[in-house]
């Protein structure tokens, strides 16, 4: 694949995973949850890691028999989280631990012989990977595995943080599978790296996005919306708010007197709650045709 091709694919990709973060609406804000202390993140992360590992698409599983080797393979998650077995034909494997999915396939062969005890081994995976985007000089996919363990080593994989970024307040946008909503730490990276809080470099798990704004930017609900602005061309007149608002932010707005509002209005747009909408279409040059001169 062509390095153009590459980048376009990794920017699909990071579209799609901010996308998930919203339930998206349609010229109007979307009410998300604000970032949560470093201490409550990390306690609601805990214990939510590898042991919880569900099979996705794309997964090679091994399928291995103890008693029956001659129905051993390799299989593949299609798209539609199925596996294909010998004799057995179709079984759901998306969205289930390989245990369960063990047990599954031994009940399934049950009926065919005495001793079925089958073991799923999951041999190569799509979901240890995490997502960079923002002030980035090489934002993208990468890989838990072979690529980066933390925060911190997630941004040296990434190129490093550009002139315009900020280390102070880099955000960790985490979706846990008991929760229906994701969960934002905001993290001071400065601390880490001085030795002053080395928490702040957070380990980080299966489809983490870690997004480092515009040292300019106010709050994460401006940061995400200058970056689609800047990436995504919204021609079918689709605007997209976003209520991602840190409570810093939330805090500031209320000491200048405004108030976050993620209702539509009927009137003027609420200037405290910044929505990005679709440039007007460009309209074509009036010209005043030329008369030829008579002769």
């Amino acid at each position: 694949m062509s390095r153009k091709g590459a980048s376009t694919r990794g920017l699909l990709q990071l579209t799609a995973a901010l996308l998930a973060l919203c339930t998206g609406c349609v010229a109007t804000a979307v009410s998300s949850p604000d970032s949560v202390p470093l201490r409550d993140f990390l306690a609601r992360s805990r214990g939510q890691g590898a042991a919880t590992y569900r099979c996705r698409v794309g997964d090679l599983l091994t399928t291995r028999f103890f008693f029956n080797p001659q129905l051993d393979q390799d299989t593949v998650v299609r798209p539609d989280g199925k596996i294909a077995l010998k004799l057995v034909g179709e079984v759901q494997a998306e969205g289930k631990r390989p245990q369960e999915l063990s047990a599954e396939i031994s009940r399934a062969y049950a009926p065919l012989f005495h001793k079925s005890s089958a073991v799923v081994i999951v041999k190569e995976t799509t979901g240890y990977r995490v997502f960079t985007a923002g002030q980035l000089n090489n934002p993208g996919q990468i890989s838990l595995v072979t690529g980066a363990k933390t925060v911190l080593e997630s941004l040296a994989v990434s190129g490093g943080v550009t002139e315009e970024g900020t280390l102070s307040h880099v955000y960790l946008i985490r979706k846990l599978p008991n929760e229906k909503y994701p969960i934002i730490a905001e993290l001071n990276l400065k601390e880490a790296l001085s030795g002053e809080d080395p928490a702040q470099d957070v380990e980080l798990m299966p489809d983490d996005f870690v997004f480092v704004p515009n040292s300019s930017a106010a709050n994460l609900n401006l940061a995400l919306q200058q970056y689609f602005y800047r990436n995504l061309n919204f021609s079918t007149g689709v605007g997209v708010g976003f209520g991602l608002a840190t409570s810093r932010a939330r805090t500031n707005n209320a000491a200048a007197g405004g108030r976050l509002n993620n209702k539509p209005s009927s009137g003027a747009a609420n200037p405290s709650t910044p929505m990005m909408t679709t440039p007007p279409a460009m309209q074509p040059m009036q010209t005043t045709p030329i008369t030829p001169a008579r002769p």
